[in-house]
C-alpha cells in the first residue's frame, strides 16, 4: 500500500489495513453496524489469486460475494459465538 498512499501516510493507514481473514470477518459487521450497504473488498497485492483467497473468506463465513447487512452481521455472530 505504499505505493499508492506513499511512505508518508502509510504509518496512518496501516492499522485499518485488512490483511487477514480473520480481521475480515470482524470488519465486515462493524460495516454493516454503521449502516454501510455495499462494501467493496479490493486486495492489496496484485497477485490475482488474492481474489480467490478473498472470495474464499467470504465463503468460509457464510457470506456470498453479492451480499446484504443481514446476511454480514449474521456471520460476525456465529463467529462471535464460536469464540466466546
Amino acid at each position: 500500500m505504499t505505493h499508492y498512499y506513499g511512505q508518508q501516510y502509510f504509518p496512518q493507514i496501516q492499522p485499518d489495513l485488512l490483511t487477514d481473514p480473520d480481521r475480515i470477518i470482524e470488519e465486515l459487521p462493524r460495516l454493516a453496524a454503521a449502516g454501510a450497504d455495499d462494501v467493496v473488498l479490493f486486495p492489496c497485492a496484485t497477485a490475482r489469486e488474492q481474489v480467490g483467497l478473498l472470495a474464499d473468506v467470504l465463503d468460509n463465513a457464510g457470506v456470498g460475494a453479492i451480499y446484504t447487512a443481514e446476511p454480514i452481521a449474521r456471520a460476525g455472530a456465529e463467529r462471535s459465538e464460536v469464540h466466546s
